[in-house]
């Protein structure tokens, strides 16, 4: 995995996410090459419970 720098208080959320009872939907959100997909693939990493990620191909809907 490539180099990963002090993002602790997000993966604080995602965790609490993770351990949570209810259904929960994150949506990680920002521009691009900030290392949101790094946050992800890290924060899975630790997990072992059956959380997936889901990555849809490109949306074919023409933009209005």
């Amino acid at each position: 995995m490539e180099r990963f720098v002090s993002r602790e208080d997000a993966l604080s959320r995602l965790r609490r996410c993770y351990d949570s009872d209810n259904a929960e939907m994150v949506v990680i959100f920002g521009r691009r090459r900030l290392g949101k997909t790094q946050l992800v693939q890290h924060s899975l990493a630790e997990c072992d419970d059956g959380v997936s990620r889901f990555d849809p191909s490109p949306s074919t809907a023409p933009e209005y």
